[in-house]
């Protein structure tokens, strides 16, 4: 099969938590077509905002574009069964790119020896430190609006240590099933990871449609891999939270 194929392979993508961004030859972060100013963000947050698209009730948001229809067309698709994992056990180790959120700890316990054996297991680590990824809930970033801190769709951001009292991570629905695009920027470039600090472009998205022959389109799900863990691998840890390769700002509109 070769990498053209391969990058058209269907995945049935759920909601569990993965690593799913991948991380050679240097390469100097290529300047945005155009430099973005707080203005024009300010404006994009009105023009791309999906608020009231689905009601003034709702709490999925572009959820709601993999539609049954969607999740009907990509089982369709499926032709070897194979599943590839996207897993990456979180780093037991201190290292620069995790621990800033909590240390990662593994510890398993032992059952009893006069009774049945069993083993079991308790894991705790920092969601946000970037060695693995995950789903954030609508509640996660909030704006002021009026005065009044605000999240999707105009719900106020009440949480506390129990959650979010509004668009939490249990309201917005079951498991996605759904068509996965491998946007794999290090093998159109032929390197085997961005350098930090690389900006993708809607050119390079682009690109990547026409090298893969795959046309990205409404309720898929992008897999935009950068080369992360290969550099990590060959390289060491470095502070990925603040200098990661990925999506310029400048892609918003074009994922609108």
């Amino acid at each position: 099969m070769t990498p053209r194929r391969a990058v058209a392979t269907i995945l049935i993508y759920g909601l569990s938590i993965t690593g799913a961004i991948g991380v050679g030859a240097a390469q100097s972060p290529a300047a945005p077509p155009k430099a973005l100013t707080i203005d024009q963000v300010n404006r994009w947050e009105t023009e791309l905002s999906n608020w009231g698209r689905w009601g003034k009730d709702d709490e999925r948001g572009a959820l709601n574009l993999v539609t049954p229809q969607k999740t009907r067309e990509a089982a369709r698709l499926v032709r070897d069964g194979v599943t590839v994992t996207l897993a990456r056990f979180a780093d037991v180790e201190q290292a620069a790119d995790n621990y800033n959120f909590g240390a990662t700890k593994h510890e398993l316990l032992r059952g009893p020896n006069n009774g049945p054996f069993r083993a079991l297991d308790t894991i705790s680590y920092g969601i946000h430190d970037g060695t693995n990824s995950h789903l954030d809930a609508l509640c996660h970033y909030a704006l002021t609006r009026d005065g009044k801190r605000v999240i999707y769709n105009g719900h106020p951001q009440d949480l506390d240590a129990d959650g979010c009292k509004s668009s939490g991570i249990d309201r917005m629905g079951p498991g996605i099933v759904t068509r996965g695009v491998l946007v794999d920027i290090p093998l159109m470039k032929g390197v085997p990871y961005l350098e930090p600090g690389t900006a993708i472009y809607v050119s390079d998205l682009e690109a990547w449609e026409k090298f893969s022959g795959v046309k990205i389109s409404s309720g898929d799900a992008l897999f935009i891999r950068t080369g992360r863990w290969a550099r990590r691998a060959k390289l060491g840890a470095w502070n990925v939270g603040r200098e990661a390769a990925g999506l310029h700002g400048s892609v918003m509109p074009w994922l609108k």
